[in-house]
């Protein structure tokens, strides 16, 4: 794990197309969430699935968490609030590498721009 290790909320089809952005970006991905009992310790795409964000307990204080890696904006807000009620941080953002930002673009936190 480094420095900038992330958790990221979701291993379907969207959180895989994170997963593939934050290895572009060089951002390491220490573990999955999903609140979907049968996923905890399944292996997607490499990243194992430590299930809810109570069983990532042992990572709070060394990883942030990326909420964006579900598609549904409601789920991605629940998710985003349990996280900082469980005392986590929210991860910088991930742009990848070949994206051309204007200078007067300004990107909050948790922001995915693939």
């Amino acid at each position: 794990m480094t420095a900038n290790s992330i958790l990221v909320w979701g291993c379907g089809g969207h959180g895989r197309e994170v997963f593939f952005l934050c290895e572009c970006a060089g951002v390491e991905v220490a573990g999955a969430l999903d609140e979907r009992p049968h996923m905890k310790g399944q292996v997607v795409d490499g990243v194992t699935v430590l299930g809810d964000i109570a069983d990532a307990a042992e990572f709070r204080g060394r990883c942030k968490v990326l909420c964006t890696g579900v598609g549904d904006p409601h789920l991605r807000r629940r998710l985003w609030e349990k996280t900082v009620l469980a005392g986590f941080e929210i991860a910088d953002s991930v742009v990848h590498p070949n994206i051309r930002l204007s200078r007067r673009t300004n990107i909050g936190r948790g922001c995915v721009i693939c």
